[in-house]
């Protein structure tokens, strides 16, 4: 994890994981690299996602908190070369891990600020984010291969889940899979419940790519997205529901 140091300290100190030198801990960023090991067991239902190779349920993820800054750019690509994946929290490295052919996701931290203290609305919260998706394939296309090359390709998209959005100081984070499970759950048609793993994962795939773009949310019409901001009865449909819903919790957690 690299620029990330309140991710980390969030999800490694608390379970005393990580042991942070005062200096990190007054300045709030990495000076040297610290590793956590933690293992984790998926159920059927997210291992049917997974398209390699498994031996079992279970996995064991090694993070690293990793400098961001320029002076520490070195640590940065000893770093690079022994992991399989980089989550980028700040584009300052990114380049360098496409470099390394490190296939990147994007994580959007401090979204709590872009409530509280920019105060945007949900539809210039969707704005932003797609703004910064996009800033980002611009780099990641500058510098990295075509759908030819070794890491096929690397551009990331919330709707195949490689964008996570989220607040590291207050321990909460999702991506649009999290959401399209939820729908799928609440809204699937009679005997959708029987669904093995492999079916129920494409009416998730299904449901992601709805959930983001200029689409509109019938809670009364059976989980119906659409195109058309009004429903049949003449009522105003909500636009992107997720990024409503989040901004109405954080709102009125607030007050």
């Amino acid at each position: 994890i690299f620029g990330s140091s309140q991710l980390l300290c969030r999800l490694a100190v608390n379970l005393r994981g990580v042991e942070r030198s005062q200096l990190t801990a007054e300045r709030c960023i990495t000076i040297k690299s610290t590793a956590v090991s933690m293992y984790y067991e998926l159920t059927d239902n997210y291992l049917v996602f997974i398209k390699q190779s498994k031996d079992g349920s279970g996995f064991l993820i090694n993070l690293i908190d990793s400098p961001g800054h320029v002076d520490f750019s070195s640590e940065v690509t000893a770093n690079l070369r022994v992991t399989d994946g980089a989550l980028v929290v700040t584009e300052t490295v990114l380049r360098q891990a496409i470099a390394e052919h490190i296939k990147p996701v994007l994580m959007m931290n401090k979204m709590d600020r872009a409530l509280l203290e920019l105060q945007l609305e949900p539809n210039e919260l969707y704005q932003t984010f797609q703004c910064i998706a996009e800033n980002v394939n611009v780099i990641i296309s500058t510098y990295g291969e075509n759908e030819a090359g070794p890491m096929g390709n690397i551009m990331i998209d919330p709707v195949i889940g490689t964008v996570g959005f989220g607040s590291g100081l207050h321990g909460w984070a999702f991506t649009l899979k999290q959401f399209a499970e939820m729908y799928v759950a609440k809204f699937a048609a009679k005997g959708d419940a029987q669904l093995g793993p492999s079916e129920r994962a494409n009416k998730v795939e299904d449901m992601m790519k709805k959930l983001w773009g200029d689409r509109y949310f019938d809670p009364n019409g059976n989980g119906k997205f659409t195109k058309t901001a009004i429903s049949p009865d003449g009522k105003k449909l909500p636009r992107r529901p997720i990024i409503a819903k989040v901004y109405n919790k954080e709102k009125t957690s607030r007050k």
